[in-house]
């Protein structure tokens, strides 16, 4: 099979279209990939944390089940992985940092609780409220949790910390209509729980490991949304003090940090995508690049970064 030209570099970020993705490798800017997919409508794109692999799927037919792939950006090479079943996911970190999340107790085609087994490091063991260390196997821990995984349309609902040692998980229970955060130690197990607030984007830590990027959700006359940084040494949220309805409503999607005290959010005017970085604790704006998508904005579908490509390298973003 025809290798398809592909950055030769770690890429920034992500914005895929009905029938493309294109990726940003700095310096080079918007780089089309199309060749590598062997299926014809592929989707639910990961892009690892390094911005080296491309992950994705294709949805599948009753007589043919879905398929899962990778693609490293570097030489080209696409690899099939094995199948998920259809009512799993799999999330990722390091090479090593993999949760796969179950849906289960299905009422009225509705899942009201997700089974969450985290790929065990050696000695790792979560605790349980049962007598025994929550452990199905071996190689993998099961997490003392049954809230329901959540949705999202901007980012991914479980990611793992920088080190890899911790993961925020965007979490729903049944009947109520405002999420929360369950945020898991590998080795502490549940350290914390906050309702109303959620994760928003595909680089929600910090680079330090210390703050989660997210929103409040309130529900009055109408549902009102909150630009947050949630502070896991002091255990409270913070509102970014943003002057702009625009950047408080949806749309402005939080996308990540640039660096440990800004925030990544952006806008999309017709067919320009704008990157705005906001200090979290003073809301002083800095406009960090605009590019201009290839196709109607209206068809975008995606936008992931690669937050250690974004945090580590000066320029990422240009």
């Amino acid at each position: 099979m025809p290798q398809a030209k592909v950055a030769r570099e770690p890429v920034s970020f992500f914005v895929s279209g009905p029938e493309a993705v294109w990726v940003w490798e700095p310096g080079r800017g918007l780089i089309k990939l199309t060749a590598p997919f062997r299926e014809r409508n592929p989707d639910g794109f990961q892009l690892s944390v390094d911005g080296t692999t491309l992950r994705y799927g294709s949805s599948g037919s009753a007589l043919l089940p879905d398929r899962r792939f990778s693609l490293d950006l570097l030489s080209g090479v696409e690899t099939e992985e094995p199948a998920w079943p259809s009512n799993t996911r799999v999330f990722y970190g390091d090479a090593a940092d993999e949760c796969r999340v179950e849906w289960a107790d299905w009422v009225n085609h509705h899942p009201t609780q997700s089974i969450y087994r985290l790929r065990n490091a050696a000695g790792d063991q979560l605790p349980s409220p049962f007598s025994l260390p929550a452990t199905r196997e071996d190689e993998w821990i099961e997490l003392p949790t049954r809230f329901t995984l959540s949705t999202s349309l901007d980012g991914d609902t479980l990611q793992f910390s920088p080190d890899g040692h911790r993961i925020v998980v965007n979490c729903t229970w049944w009947g109520h209509p405002v999420g929360a955060i369950q945020v898991f130690d590998r080795t502490a197990g549940l350290v914390h729980q906050r309702y109303g607030f959620v994760t928003e984007g595909s680089g929600v830590w910090s680079p330090n490991g210390r703050k989660l990027l997210g929103r409040t959700i309130s529900i009055g006359r109408s549902i009102e949304y909150r630009v947050e940084v949630f502070d896991l040494e002091r255990r409270d949220a913070t509102p970014v003090p943003i002057d702009s309805d625009d950047y408080q409503r949806s749309e402005a999607p939080c996308v990540g940090w640039l660096d440990d005290d800004h925030v990544l959010l952006y806008t999309r005017q017709q067919r320009d995508i704008t990157f705005h970085a906001f200090h979290s604790g003073t809301g002083e704006r800095t406009e960090v690049n605009t590019f201009r998508l290839p196709m109607p904005s209206g068809s975008m579908n995606d936008l992931h970064i690669a937050p250690r490509v974004v945090a580590n390298r000066p320029g990422a973003l240009l």
